[in-house]
């Protein structure tokens, strides 16, 4: 069974690994790297402002949190302890994997940081909002970041679904703490709930960043 999986694991990231073009390459090198989606991230800010210096500094210390232990805990405890060589410093595999811009990441590749980063904060982010606008665009963003792994050739679908697990499980943990200080020091916790302007300006913030990233892509 897990010969079957390693073998489904590696048919699957060679499949979207080889769908690559140049605009393609251009586009998912970008998509992996986070600070490209800094104006997704500065909406979010400025909307949190504008809800009080309180809330602001609540979520982004939650946030920050939420992705210290997600990143830890994938890179500093589950990595070295499973050992998964990627599939771009696997020598029985890296010769046939398209490989952009030189970039083959660090050598072990369960789970994906990327994966457990991006889930940790959507997951977060998802239950602070609680807005279908919102929702759909965080995670859409967490899905292009995990996709772009796949077709870099740096982590396998397994690496990315368990670290999209741990990533969920780390952003229940920290909103469940976040939770606790807003009702023990706040009385109530609709304050964290967001207007729906405020929903609308953070996806579309989101969909602009989206935007800007393939119109960058093109040159």
């Amino acid at each position: 069974m897990i010969q079957y999986l390693q073998d489904l694991d590696t048919q699957i990231l060679l499949f979207i690994n080889g769908l690559h073009v140049p605009y393609l390459d251009r586009f998912m090198w970008l998509a992996t790297t986070t600070v490209c989606w800094s104006l997704m991230f500065i909406v979010l800010l400025y909307v949190l402002g504008r809800r009080g210096w309180k809330q602001l500094l609540a979520v982004v210390v939650a946030i920050a949190l939420v992705i210290l232990i997600a990143d830890m805990v994938s890179a500093a405890v589950i990595k070295p302890l499973v050992a998964r060589l990627r599939p771009s410093h696997d020598p029985d595999l890296s010769y046939l994997v398209h490989v952009v811009n030189g970039y083959r990441g660090g050598r072990f590749s369960f789970v994906s940081s990327h994966a457990a980063n991006t889930f940790a904060g959507a997951v977060l982010i998802s239950l602070i909002f609680r807005n279908r606008r919102v929702i759909i665009s965080i995670f859409l963003w967490a899905l292009i970041e995990c996709y772009s792994r796949m077709y870099l050739g740096v982590h396998y679908l397994g690496d990315l679904v368990c670290g999209a697990l741990l990533g969920c499980a780390a952003a229940w943990l920290v909103y469940a703490l976040l939770r606790r200080y807003w009702l023990l020091f706040h009385q109530t916790c609709k304050e964290l709930r967001t207007a729906e302007s405020d929903a609308r300006m953070v996806a579309g913030g989101m969909w602009a960043n989206l935007l800007v990233l393939a119109i960058i892509a093109i040159f």
